[in-house]
C-alpha cells in the first residue's frame, strides 16, 4: 500500500506474511524492487528488510512526475541462498511534480 509520496520519493507500507513462529522469523523477509517499464521487466532492487522490522520502507532519489512499479516479493532463507514467494500486488504509482515555485523578476 501507498503510505506517501513526493517529488522524489514513494513510502509503501505491507502486511506481514502470517503463521510464521517467533523461532523462524529470523529466516524470513521482503524484496523491494522498482521498475519505470510498463511491461514488468528490468526490476531495480531496492532493499532487502527482515521479517522482524517495520513492514514499511521508503524508496528515494527517484525521478520527478514518473510512474513507477513497485513489488514487495516474500522470501526465505536457505544457507546462502534465497526462495522467493509470490509478490504482492504490484504498486503502481507517479511520483509528483517538482512542486517548486517559479518566482518571475523583471
Amino acid at each position: 500500500m501507498i503510505l506517501n509520496k513526493t517529488s522524489d520519493s514513494i513510502e509503501i507500507g505491507w502486511e506481514h506474511i502470517n503463521g510464521i513462529s517467533v523461532n523462524l522469523r529470523g529466516f524470513y523477509g521482503y524484496l523491494i524492487q522498482y521498475s519505470i517499464d510498463p511491461d514488468g521487466t528490468n526490476y531495480t532492487d531496492v532493499a532487502i528488510v527482515s521479517y522482524d522490522s517495520d513492514p514499511y520502507w521508503k524508496i528515494e532519489n527517484l525521478k520527478i512526475n514518473t510512474i513507477y512499479y513497485i513489488k514487495v516479493t516474500p522470501y526465505r532463507k536457505f544457507g546462502d541462498n534465497k526462495e522467493t514467494g509470490k509478490a504482492y500486488d504490484t504498486l503502481e504509482v507517479k511520483t509528483d511534480c517538482s512542486g517548486k515555485k517559479i518566482v518571475l523578476t523583471s
